[in-house]
């Protein structure tokens, strides 16, 4: 008499390139350069948007691991004036230094020997050295001479953002609802307006 067993199901099915599942949940594995790899289990009910995320994560941490391992060698951006470079905010009381360098810490090493008041590098984020020019000309109201400028909330929300990280190029254009919502924030908290709330 033939055998009235079902056939045995797979024991793995491939849901998306690096995910699978398996009869007791999800298997995640990513590949790292350098030839590791990392893997992660989840429950049946885990959606798959949080696995994806995690995938992501794990690449980007494991990019920056194999990174850190590398031997130590020149700085990636160039030294030229005309390439790439860092845009930079320097404070001095209530004056806001915008400028390029390919070191910023240096560059302020260098202006605070000419400086009576201590020059505190709020924040340098990587971009090209055409961009100094659209910052100076979006603040030019803003302007004491040359590249220094007063610190108002309107500056002090643009150095925040790009803290934050966001894209220096987007936060060039700031729109009025945003900049009035920032302030009542920063009133119900009971911040000074004018003040950087990190630095």
């Amino acid at each position: 008499m033939p055998s009235l067993k079902r056939p045995a199901m797979p024991t793995t099915t491939r849901i998306s390139r690096g995910i699978r599942i398996k009869k007791n949940g999800y298997e995640a594995r990513v590949k790292h350069a350098g030839g590791r790899e990392t893997y992660k289990r989840f429950p049946l009910t885990t959606p798959l948007e949080v696995i994806d995320r995690w995938r992501t994560d794990e690449r980007a941490r494991g990019h920056w691991d194999f990174l850190s391992r590398l031997p130590e060698r020149e700085p990636l951006l160039p030294r030229s004036p005309d390439g790439w470079c860092y845009l930079y905010a320097l404070r001095a009381g209530t004056k806001v230094k915008i400028g390029r360098s390919v070191d910023p810490e240096e560059r302020r090493s260098k202006l605070q020997t000419s400086s009576s008041e201590p020059l505190e590098l709020l924040v340098a984020t990587p971009c090209h050295a055409a961009l100094e020019a659209a910052v100076h000309e979006r603040f030019a109201h803003l302007r004491i001479n040359q590249e220094w400028f007063e610190l108002t909330d309107e500056l002090a929300l643009f150095i925040g953002r790009l803290q934050d990280g966001l894209n220096p190029v987007a936060c060039l254009w700031l729109d009025e609802e945003r900049l009035e919502r920032w302030r009542a924030r920063c009133r119900t908290a009971g911040i000074p307006s004018a003040a950087l709330a990190r630095a």
